[in-house]
């Protein structure tokens, strides 16, 4: 929901609160396509946004889209990122959200049989860089780059070599969709970027909505089994108290708050506020109320999801496994419950 933690008044009382109700939060979304990420929705009216999407058409609609909709600052680039300024070509899949500045595997599109990225045509476009763009033309706004999100088909990886400065500089939070094998050609895989960002002083912290794949041959009415895990999309913090101990300012330290917030890291929030500004016991007792009251989760909603999923099973016993298999997956991503030994 939008601005439930804007709206949480343990959170407005906090340093973090001002010095981004002063200076807004700066959010850069590369492949907006469809809508900006809701991951900031519950902060939009301290965050400053910009997306970007190439495609001029799409670009104006998202312009359009805004309206009504409550972020501090809002802007929408027609332009495409890349390693360096040069001329590049824009693969056309059969499904636009899939076009990418790769081709697409072919090997991949037959043996997993996925219509959807083949090829109908190209275009072509001129790409710069990120860097280029924030430390020359937006040089006067030194808040944008805080929080990047990269979601492009294939080129994040040439699109992070051309954020160096501004991942050294500026970013302490970074979500990039990832592949575990190419599904388009010549493709930087998890490994690759995962070493890039650790080079750069980011800690990697988690995955987040896994898709997996398979050829599909083996039923899963009946059968519990595994697949191929093909993409997802991974969290990097720039940690300042691991091992490597990487210098981050004041600012950002408010900035990384926010994102852990937002990604529901909350005992790495708790540590940041504690290392920061949480010096007291009381005010130690107000960051963990406001991580309780902002995420409360009501153990009774727990019984009745419980209640209504094996509802659905006992009615559709055919499908059991699936419908128990969909229940599993909402909570895949959330806390592990192996260091609770004992609950009576």
């Amino acid at each position: 929901m939008s601005n439930t933690l804007f709206d949480n008044e343990f959170f407005q009382k906090t340093p973090v609160f001002e010095a981004l109700s002063q200076t807004p939060f700066g959010f850069i979304d590369v492949g907006a396509r469809g809508g900006i990420h809701e991951i900031i929705d519950p902060a939009s009216k301290l965050t400053a946004v910009m997306g970007f999407e190439p495609n001029k058409e799409e670009q104006e609609r998202l312009l359009k889209e805004v309206n009504g909709l409550h972020y501090a600052m809002y802007e929408v680039e027609a332009q495409a990122l890349a390693e360096k300024e040069k001329d590049a070509t824009i693969y056309l899949l059969e499904a636009s959200t899939n076009d990418s500045l790769l081709p697409p595997s072919k090997f991949f599109i037959e043996r997993y049989n996925t219509p959807k990225f083949v090829q109908t045509g190209s275009s072509e476009l001129r790409t710069t860089t990120l860097d280029k763009i924030l430390f020359e033309e937006r040089i006067s706004q030194p808040f944008w780059g805080e929080f990047i999100k990269l979601d492009t088909q294939g080129s994040e990886f040439d699109i992070l070599e051309g954020a160096k400065k501004t991942l050294q500089e500026r970013c302490v939070a970074v979500t990039v969709e990832v592949e575990f094998f190419q599904i388009y050609q010549n493709q930087k895989l998890f490994s690759d970027i995962e070493i890039f960002l650790r080079d750069l002083g980011f800690s990697f912290y988690g995955f987040d909505d896994m898709f997996l794949r398979s050829r599909r041959r083996v039923g899963k009415k009946n059968v519990i089994g595994r697949e191929r895990l093909q993409h997802t999309d991974a969290i990097f913090f720039k940690d300042p108290y691991n091992e490597k101990k990487v210098e981050i300012s004041q600012r950002q330290k408010y900035a990384l708050f926010l994102s852990a917030m937002l990604f529901g890291y909350y005992d790495f929030a708790f540590e940041i506020a504690e290392k920061t500004w949480a010096k007291t016991k009381n005010e130690q007792k107000n960051v963990l109320s406001m991580i309780e009251s902002y995420a409360f989760a009501d153990p009774q909603d727990a019984i009745e999801d419980v209640e209504a999923v094996l509802k659905k099973m006992k009615a559709d016993p055919e499908n059991a496994n699936i419908h128990l298999g969909k229940f599993f997956d909402k909570r895949r991503s959330t806390f592990d419950y192996n260091d609770i030994l004992d609950i009576g």
